[in-house]
């Protein structure tokens, strides 16, 4: 489907299937948890603070070889980024920024 993916009306069911990778057996997408300290399936089961910035993706990709031998593949990704909490952090901006009672030091 080359375009209108979005049109409520589209019959996916009439589209052509293609072929994105050959020779894959098995492809699985998982994210780091602070929380558990191990590697979830799926976003749902991060905390809610991790949703939105996961910390880490580890890609597994099973595949076979032109002599039909399975081989596997683990590539990990790391953002970054470092880890910021908005709302602490313009907290402390303002408090900082606050003028002196007292005036200013000497």
């Amino acid at each position: 489907i080359a375009e209108g993916i979005y049109d409520p009306n589209l019959d996916i069911e009439a589209a052509k299937p293609q072929v994105l990778l050959r020779g894959v057996k098995e492809l699985i997408i998982e994210f780091w948890s602070r929380k558990r300290a191990d590697w979830v399936d799926s976003l749902r089961l991060l905390g809610n603070e991790e949703q939105d910035t996961p910390r880490a993706f580890r890609f597994t990709i099973t595949t076979f070889d032109t002599n039909g031998n399975e081989r596997t593949n683990i590539k990990v990704f790391r953002p970054m980024w470092p880890f910021f909490d908005a709302i602490k952090d313009e907290t402390e901006k303002q408090t900082s920024t606050a003028p002196n009672p007292k005036g200013p030091p000497q």
